[in-house]
């Protein structure tokens, strides 16, 4: 019995030394698991990872490390962390170093030494390893952001570029909705940023251009090809900029139209700046034309002249005969009777009628020899002159005699009205001749019948002379009467008009220091005031 409780305890014993071996195999290869698994994950981490001593003395790198650092193992056991930092930084993270042992975990970017000389910009974490309290080493987890900075300072000098650049731009989405705009692009269009952005572009819409335009425009950009025109918007304030705009469309990676870039150059002051110059090219050629027909109706003059000079000269000498002549007609009528002259006109019919013709022929010589004298005035080549004395009154005859014809063909309601006393100006009789035709012409062109009325009227008052042409025609629409007299604005275009006609005359009368105003209805007629201020004439000796 005694020998069974004996073999019992040695059995339990045996047993006891088998599961403590079994454990103690266990653990070793627990530990030989963890140990692979820590080595796993240090090597195979994505952070550079660098264990130190408490000195800073590199004890352990992985895999990332020495593909940062371009260091080998045996390399790095040469090396401290400090050795591995830019001088640039190495102070600041000495310090830091030293901070990590009584406050932690401690995070910054800091300047590394890698290879061949090259550096580049790290986030590091510091871990501290303590024992009992006691500061043992430190574990570096540093990542590469070298990239990221690079990329961060391109977006900021692209920022920089776009917040300066001159030009207007904004990208839109596909919709058309503006997500970012420039400074350039609020100064231009008068709308804030907060205005503008998440808004539909076409809040821009001038109306000055249709469908078909826009259409081409977003079959372009929308193909992916890039659209180059010219584009009239409208500002804020209702004004209209023209500009020269480039549309880029956008692609994400996946290669999907996600965003358009437009670039937008404000060009209505170079637009002005070319009116201007095809103005003055005009002009020139007006000029050129006016010295021509000043040639023109001198030669013109002369040769209508001579013959009509022959014709005012006879006809006093016809008066004269004829004079002698009928007291042997009448004497022959009363005694014969009644006798055919020129083979079918009757003497009694025509004896009453010769002195009417004649008299009709000399004044109607008069009148040739008038209107030739006005053709030569007019075209003559002393139109610089500014320092003429001026009778307003008389400008307005001048200007009616050249365009009776037209006015005669126009109406036959029209009428003219010379003020008395009407004070004297100075300035230039041709030019301002020429505003009060082109005035004439364009109103008989507006009247709808031969009825509607056309006048004329002159008056003054202590400061200024006003000569105005009123007529009944169609009138203006208020929507652009403030535009008649912009270079090459007309709507009579399809009719040959060049819409230089008012500029040019608006230009003449504001260099008389005066001013040309319309005031209108439309439907029922338009008045035209010219304004000149009164000054006295100055004989330049």
């Amino acid at each position: 019995m005694a020998k069974d409780i004996e073999k019992e305890k040695e059995l339990q014993e045996l047993k006891n030394q088998v599961n403590f071996l079994k454990e103690e195999l266990n653990q070793s290869k627990l530990n030989s698991e963890l140990e692979s698994y820590n080595e796993i994950l240090f090597n195979d981490s994505p952070y550079s990872i660098l264990i130190t001593d408490k000195n800073g003395d590199v004890i352990y790198n992985n895999n990332n490390a020495q593909k940062l650092y371009k260091l080998t193992v045996k390399e790095f056991s040469t090396k401290s962390c400090f050795d591995l930092t830019s001088l640039i930084d190495l102070q600041r993270f000495r310090d830091d170093f030293e901070k990590c042992k009584t406050e932690g975990n401690i995070k910054a970017e800091y300047q590394i030494n890698r290879g061949f000389g090259r550096v580049s910009e790290i986030l590091r974490q510091i871990v501290p390893i303590n024992d009992n309290g006691n500061f043992q080493g430190a574990i570096l987890f540093d990542t590469d952001i070298s990239e990221t900075l690079r990329i961060e300072e391109m977006l900021n000098l692209w920022n920089i570029a776009i917040e300066s650049a001159a030009n207007a731009i904004v990208v839109t989405n596909i919709r058309g909705d503006a997500v970012l705009v420039n400074p350039a692009f609020t100064n231009l269009t008068g709308y804030s940023a907060e205005e503008i952005v998440y808004k539909n572009l076409r809040i821009l819409n001038s109306g000055q251009h249709g469908q078909e335009f826009y259409k081409n425009l977003w079959d372009t950009i929308l193909a992916g090809k890039v659209w180059r025109g010219v584009i009239i918007n409208s500002k804020k304030d209702g004004s209209e900029y023209i500009q020269e705009q480039t549309i880029t469309p956008v692609y994400n990676k996946k290669g999907e139209l996600t965003y358009f870039i437009a670039v937008q150059q404000d060009i209505t002051d170079k637009r002005k700046a070319e009116e201007q110059a095809r103005i003055q090219h005009e002009q020139l050629i007006q000029a050129d034309k006016m010295i021509a027909l000043g040639t023109l109706v001198s030669g013109v003059a002369h040769e209508i002249n001579n013959p009509n000079n022959f014709v005012m000269l006879n006809v006093p000498l016809l008066e004269k005969i004829w004079q002698s002549v009928i007291p042997i007609l009448n004497d022959h009528y009363e005694k014969n009777g009644d006798f055919f002259v020129g083979n079918r006109l009757k003497y009694s019919k025509i004896r009453s009628s010769v002195p009417v013709l004649l008299n009709g022929i000399r004044e109607g010589s008069v009148r040739i020899k008038k209107i030739v004298q006005e053709l030569k005035d007019f075209a003559r080549k002393d139109a610089s002159d500014m320092n003429q004395e001026l009778d307003v009154n008389e400008i307005v005859e001048a200007a009616v005699s050249l365009t009776s014809n037209l006015i005669g063909k126009s109406t036959n309601n029209f009428k003219v009205h010379l003020g008395k006393n009407i004070s004297r100006t100075v300035g230039n009789f041709q030019r301002l001749e020429q505003v009060l035709i082109n005035l004439l012409e364009n109103s008989c062109q507006a009247l709808k019948s031969r009825d509607a009325i056309l006048e004329l009227v002159t008056s003054s008052d202590e400061n200024s002379v006003y000569i105005k042409v009123i007529d009944g025609g169609n009138g203006i629409d208020p929507k652009i009467i403030k535009e008649i007299t912009d270079p090459f604005f007309t709507t009579k275009r399809d009719t040959g008009g060049t819409g230089l006609g008012l500029s040019v005359s608006s230009k003449i009368v504001i260099n008389h220091g005066g001013s040309l105003d319309f005031d209108s209805a439309v439907g029922k007629g338009t008045t035209a005031t010219i304004s000149l201020p009164i000054r006295k004439f100055k004989k330049i000796l």
